[in-house]
């Protein structure tokens, strides 16, 4: 779990008991908090769609070496793929450190 999401999302919440389980102030019954639910469900898909896109936009100028025909060299291919994660990766972390700011 994301600390940062968690914290953003009791906030949001207004509900100064949300922690695991969080139970909703207005509810003697014990029943997860619906409203924290969602909002940390939405902070998860958010932080999932911003780190997908960056592992399937940046380019760390790594070049795929090809064979005659055009074809990608399998070992190339990892090396340079292993290399686009390694940066969205880094860049996802600097991401999330800009986003503490807000």
């Amino acid at each position: 779990m994301d600390e940062s999401n968690h914290t953003k999302a009791r906030r949001i919440c207004g509900c100064d008991k949300c922690s695991a389980p969080c139970v909703n102030n207005d509810s003697n019954t014990g029943a997860p908090c619906i409203t924290f639910n969602y909002i940390m469900e939405m902070a998860d898909l958010k932080d999932k769609a911003i780190k997908q896109f960056f592992i399937e936009h940046i380019s760390p100028g790594v070049e795929v070496e090809t064979d005659d025909e055009g074809q990608p060299l399998a070992e190339s291919f990892i090396k340079a793929s292993e290399a686009r994660f390694a940066a969205a990766e880094k860049l996802y972390a600097i991401f999330k450190d800009f986003e503490e700011m807000f």
